[in-house]
């Protein structure tokens, strides 16, 4: 039974990205330098591959989630695509509510990745520090 809903919840988190990434959305810019984070390619496998400690149901992450949350860190080189990847992160989690808040809150610590950022749907991603390492809580 935990499979098939673990498997649920993976398809759901597939076509929750699918319509996320086809909603029309300005591009996150700051000072007009263009956005080249691929939100959907980077959340679709994070949130796949770490469904099962997020929704609780591992009490750690695995390998494969670490490996996923390290691609996230990978991709935000810059404040800009770790706002993009904040932003991203906050508009596919605000509709998964079955996600625990708590859980991906911790995630990175969990991996001993520091994303620069806190995965959180309380985060204000306009507050993104320049660099990865200022501004932790």
């Amino acid at each position: 039974m935990k499979k098939v809903f673990v498997t649920f919840v993976a398809l759901l988190v597939v076509f929750v990205l699918t319509v996320t990434a086809s909603e029309s959305k300005p591009p996150v810019t700051t000072n007009s330098a263009p956005n080249d984070y691929n939100c959907s390619q980077v959340m679709n496998n994070l949130f796949v591959s770490c469904v099962d400690y997020l929704i609780g149901g591992d009490a750690v992450p695995s390998g494969v989630c670490c490996q996923s949350v390290n691609a996230v860190k990978a991709s935000t080189q810059t404040q800009i695509q770790r706002v993009a990847a904040c932003m991203c992160y906050y508009n596919v989690a605000t509709k998964l509510p079955f996600l625990l808040e708590d859980r991906a809150g911790s995630l990175s610590t969990s991996c001993a990745v520091d994303l620069g950022f806190i995965m959180s749907a309380n985060t204000d991603c306009a507050n993104v520090p320049v660099s990865s390492r200022q501004g932790r809580e």
